[in-house]
């Protein structure tokens, strides 16, 4: 495995990564995810994008995103056919690693139908701090000490 942080990458393949990890919850939701939607491109340009690639294929990816109330990870996804082999696990390692050299915790949130993004965020550490609808998606909001 390769890990990058602000790697030259195009914003087409972290949205494509994207669409293939999320597509199973649409039918769950009923409307894609947010990150199945989000604006690659101004992330590139503007958020910290970590990187883990298997050879020279894509296969995981997270935001961070430094906003007035804190650090953000905005989102992670793992490929299609990667799920449940440690990968996401591997690369939230990473994150933290960046992420302590900046601040002392982090915030995300998950969908509450991804019950299993849910478990594994509380696995990791994480606390819930709200459930609320956001931006038309009912979310659960975590935060984690580092």
């Amino acid at each position: 495995m390769h890990i990058e942080i602000n790697p030259i990458i195009a914003a087409e393949g972290l949205l494509s990564l994207a669409r293939g990890a999320y597509r199973q919850y649409v039918p769950l939701m009923g409307k894609e995810p947010a990150p199945m939607v989000a604006d690659y491109q101004t992330h590139i340009d503007h958020d910290t994008i970590i990187t883990m690639h298997d050879g020279t294929a894509l296969i995981a990816f997270a935001v961070i995103i430094e906003k007035q109330d804190g650090v953000w990870l905005e989102t992670v996804a793992v490929a299609d056919g990667y799920r449940g082999q440690g990968i996401g696990t591997k690369l939230m390692t990473h994150v933290e690693a960046y992420i302590a050299k900046i601040a002392s915790s982090y915030q995300l949130y998950t969908n509450e139908v991804m019950t299993k993004n849910k478990d594994w965020y509380l696995r990791l550490g994480f606390t819930i701090t709200e459930t609320k609808i956001d931006e038309g998606y009912r979310r659960i909001f975590f935060r984690k000490e580092l």
